[in-house]
C-alpha cells in the first residue's frame, strides 16, 4: 500500500497535454497561477484575410532552474488551430506532444490559425507550465498568456455605407467610398462627377441631361419629333421644340401675329396679334367697362366694350357711369368721384340756430343729409331760443308761445276747454289732458308718454320657443308687438316649438287659465287649482295636494305646516281615529285643514296653548262625503287664504 501511494504522483503530471486548460488554468501544477513562471504569444500578423494562415509561437519563461521542461493549452474564440513542430491539436485546441525541455529557462511552441471567412475579432488565449519532471505537481508553476487580438479584414469597406466597398488594392465596386451619392447603381448626373462608376462623366443618360431638338431654320425652335439627350449643347440642335414648321426661320411660337395673319404656332393666334384691340367688360350692360378686366382680341368679345368709351367707376350698377344722373343713394352714380353731390332728389333741412331739434324755415340747404347745424323739421317759431319749440312747455305768465301753437297762456284755440299753458298743443282740440289715449303715434293725454296705456293696445303673449304662439300667462299690453312676443296666447309648452296649440290637451276643451274642478287637466296649469302643475288624471300621483283636491283622490298624507319642529306623522285612512301625541317645547300654532271625519284627541304635552282638536279641515285628507265642508267654502280661493282663515278660526278657538 504505502509503494502505491508513492507512485500516484506521477500520474498528475501529463506529458503528452491536455486540453480544456486554456482559461481554467494548469491545476494539475498547482492551485494557482505563479509569476515564476511567464506565458505569451507572438504571431507573424495580428491583421489576416479571410481563409490565410498565420504562424504563432506560444514562449513559456521560468525563473527556477529546477524546472527544466514546459507545456501549454491554447484556445481559440474562431478560426481553425493547426499543429507545429512540437505541438498537436487536441479537441480543437493547441497542446504539447511531450513535456518539452527548456533551453536557458525558456521554451517556444509552435502553432498555426487559419483565418474564418467571416471578417471581425478573434482571441487566442493560453496557459503555459513549468515542470522539474519529478513526477508530481510540487515544484510545478504555471501561469496565464495575455490573449492575443487577431482582426480578420479582407482589405475592403464601405466607409460611406453605400452598400458598396472599395479595397485596398483597388479592386471593389466603389469609385468613392467617402461619398454615399457615388456608387455602381447610382443616378447618374451632367458634370465632372462619375457617380454610377462607369469610367464616364456627362452621360447622355444623365438625369439632368437636357433634350435639343433638330432646328433645321435655325430660328431657335425645334422639330418635336428629332432629339437627342446631352449634358452639353448639340451642333444643329435647339433646347427648345413646339416648332409647327421647322422649314420656315418665320414660323416659330410667339412670332409675331397678326389679326390677318399667324404664324405662332397656334400660341396666341387668335388672343394676342400686335394689331389686336382692347376690350374692358361692361357687366351691367350700362356701356361703360371696367378697366381692371381687360381682354385684347381682334373682334368684340360678348359683354366687353371698347377701350376708346368713359370708364366705368362701378360695373355692377347700371344706374352708375359717367354721365350718369346723381341721386341721394349712397353712390357716387355718375362716377365723378364725388358722392351724391348736385342731386336730383335732395331733400330741404333748416337751419336750427339754438340747437333744440327744430329749425327755422327761413334758412335752408339742398342736400342728401344735413350738415351741422340744420335739421330736417321747419317748425321752431323762435330759433334763437331754445326754451320755444313744438312740444315745449308753455307759461300761463309771460304771454311767450314756448311751444309754438300760436296760442299763449291762457288761451284756448281749440275751444277744447283746456288753456294753452295747460295743454300739449293748442291747436288740436283732441289733444288735451283730458282726452283718451289711443294708439295713434299722439300723445293725446298730454302725460309725455305717446300711445301710452292706450285704450286701444293690444295684448301681446311671452314667445319664449319662437314658434309664433305666446303663453297666456305672460303678457304685456302695448300699441305694437315687443319683441319676443306674439297676438295668439295658445301655446301650452312655451319651452317647446314643437309643441303648438293643435297638440295642446286642455281640460273639457278650455281654452284659458281655469280651475281644475274636474281634476282632469293634463296640459292647461292652473293658478287657482293645481299649482304643482302635475295631475295627469283624476288622481294626483304627488302628495299632498296644494292646491284643489281631485275627486278621486287618493293616498294624500297630513302635514302639518307649524312654524317648529313639529312634524304630525299621521298616515291617517278617511274615517279614523287618531291620537297625536306632540313631544315639542315651544309655541305650536298648527294651520292643519283636514277634512277628514277624525275625531282626533290631540295630548300635547307642550309648554304652549296647543289644543288640537283636528276638527279643522287638513290639507290632503278629503271628506268628499261631507258636503258643504269647509271646501265647498274654499275649493275657488288660492291656498295661501285657505291657510290664512283657518289659522284664524283656530286662534278664536284658543281664547
Amino acid at each position: 500500500m504505502l509503494t502505491l501511494l508513492g507512485l500516484l504522483p506521477l500520474a498528475l503530471a501529463d506529458s503528452s497535454g491536455e486540453s480544456g486548460r486554456s482559461t481554467s488554468g494548469c491545476s494539475c501544477h498547482g492551485a494557482s497561477a505563479s509569476a515564476s513562471t511567464s506565458a505569451s504569444f507572438s504571431a507573424s500578423s495580428t491583421t489576416v484575410a479571410p481563409g490565410d494562415t498565420i504562424s504563432v509561437d506560444f514562449i513559456v519563461n521560468t525563473t527556477s532552474s529546477s524546472r527544466t521542461a514546459a507545456g501549454l493549452d491554447v484556445s481559440a474564440t474562431g478560426g481553425t488551430l493547426g499543429a507545429g513542430s512540437n505541438t498537436q491539436v487536441m479537441s480543437s485546441e493547441i497542446t504539447h506532444t511531450r513535456a518539452e525541455p527548456m533551453s536557458s529557462s525558456t521554451v517556444s511552441f509552435e502553432f498555426e490559425w487559419t483565418a474564418p471567412s467571416t471578417e471581425g475579432s478573434y482571441t487566442l488565449r493560453g496557459v503555459g507550465n513549468a515542470v522539474n519532471n519529478n513526477g508530481a505537481s510540487n515544484g510545478d508553476a504555471w501561469n496565464s498568456a495575455t490573449s492575443l487580438t487577431l482582426t480578420v479584414d479582407d482589405g475592403c469597406d464601405d466607409g460611406d455605407g453605400d452598400g458598396y466597398e472599395a479595397c485596398d488594392d483597388g479592386s471593389g465596386e466603389d469609385c468613392d467610398d467617402s461619398d454615399a451619392d457615388i456608387h455602381p447603381y447610382a443616378t447618374e448626373y451632367c458634370g465632372s462627377i462619375d457617380y454610377d462608376c462607369d469610367g464616364t462623366t456627362d452621360d447622355p443618360d444623365s438625369a439632368d441631361a437636357d433634350a435639343y431638338f433638330e432646328d433645321t431654320d435655325g430660328d431657335g425652335y425645334g422639330n418635336d419629333s428629332v432629339y437627342v439627350f446631352s449634358c452639353t449643347p448639340v451642333s444643329g440642335y435647339t433646347i427648345g421644340g413646339e416648332d409647327c414648321d421647322d422649314t420656315d426661320a418665320d414660323a416659330y411660337p410667339y412670332a409675331p401675329e397678326y389679326c390677318d395673319y399667324g404664324w405662332d404656332c397656334g400660341y396666341g393666334a387668335s388672343s394676342d396679334p400686335l394689331d389686336a384691340s382692347g376690350w374692358y367688360r361692361d357687366a351691367d350692360g350700362d356701356g361703360f367697362g371696367d378697366e381692371d378686366v381687360l381682354q385684347v382680341a381682334c373682334d368684340q368679345p360678348a359683354g366687353y366694350v371698347a377701350t376708346s368709351a368713359s370708364v366705368d367707376c362701378d360695373d355692377r350698377d347700371a344706374t352708375a357711369y359717367p354721365g350718369a344722373a346723381e341721386s341721394c343713394d349712397g353712390s357716387d352714380d355718375d362716377c365723378d368721384g364725388t358722392v351724391d353731390n348736385d342731386p336730383i332728389d335732395p331733400s330741404t333741412f333748416y337751419a336750427d340756430g339754438d340747437g333744440d331739434g327744430y329749425g327755422d324755415a327761413s334758412v335752408t340747404e339742398s342736400a342728401c343729409e344735413a350738415s351741422s347745424g340744420y335739421v330736417s323739421s321747419a317748425s321752431d317759431c323762435d330759433d334763437a331760443d331754445d326754451l320755444t319749440h313744438p312740444g315745449a312747455a308753455e307759461s300761463c305768465t309771460d304771454g311767450i308761445d314756448y311751444n309754438c301753437d300760436g296760442s299763449v297762456a291762457y288761451s284756448d284755440n281749440d275751444s277744447d276747454g283746456y288753456a294753452a299753458c295747460e295743454e300739449c298743443d293748442d291747436g288740436d282740440a283732441t289733444v288735451n289732458p283730458g282726452a283718451t289715449e289711443t294708439c295713434n303715434g299722439v300723445d293725446d293725454d298730454c302725460d309725455g308718454d305717446t300711445d301710452g296705456s292706450a285704450v286701444d293696445a293690444s295684448t301681446w303673449y311671452a314667445d319664449a320657443d319662437g314658434d309664433g304662439l305666446g303663453d297666456a300667462l305672460v303678457s304685456a299690453v302695448s300699441c305694437t308687438e315687443p319683441s319676443g312676443y306674439a297676438a295668439d296666447g295658445s301655446d301650452c309648452d312655451d319651452g317647446d316649438a314643437s309643441n303648438l296649440s293643435s297638440a295642446c290637451v286642455a281640460e273639457g276643451g278650455d281654452t284659458a287659465d281655469t280651475a281644475d274642478t274636474a281634476g282632469d287637466d293634463t296640459g292647461w296649469h292652473d293658478t287657482a287649482a293645481d299649482t304643482a302643475w302635475d295631475d295627469t288624471a283624476t288622481v294626483d300621483t304627488a302628495i299632498p295636494d296644494t292646491g284643489i283636491p281631485d275627486t278621486a283622490d287618493s293616498g294624500d298624507a297630513d302635514t302639518d305646516t307649524d312654524s317648529d319642529t313639529d312634524t304630525d306623522t299621521d298616515s291617517d285612512t278617511d274615517s279614523d281615529t287618531d291620537t297625536d301625541t306632540d313631544t315639542d317645547t315651544d309655541t305650536d300654532t298648527d294651520t292643519d285643514t283636514d277634512t277628514d271625519s277624525d275625531s282626533d284627541s290631540d295630548s300635547d304635552s307642550d309648554s304652549d296653548s296647543d289644543s288640537d282638536s283636528d276638527n279643522a279641515p287638513r290639507p290632503g285628507r278629503d271628506d268628499h262625503s261631507r258636503p258643504g265642508g269647509c271646501w265647498g267654502s274654499f275649493a275657488a280661493m288660492p291656498l295661501f287664504i285657505v291657510m290664512a282663515a283657518a289659522a284664524a278660526r283656530r286662534r278664536k278657538e284658543k281664547k
